[in-house]
């Protein structure tokens, strides 16, 4: 997905352990400025991929 104002790209961070989790960043550029920022994260997964599941509230 790309327009004049919007761009979406990936980015794979490098730790001690390597992991995937799906994610999607979306930012709205103007003139050089980020005027919008969406992420979209499975957060669950990210937690239960980087061993800190257990440190999630219950609920």
């Amino acid at each position: 997905m790309s327009s004049s104002d919007v761009q979406a790209t990936e980015h794979d961070p490098q730790g001690p352990r390597e992991f995937a989790v799906p994610c999607v960043f979306v930012l709205r550029v103007r003139d050089g400025q980020i005027v919008e920022s969406r992420d979209y994260v499975d957060h669950f997964a990210f937690a239960e991929a980087s061993g800190m599941l257990d440190s999630l509230p219950a609920g």
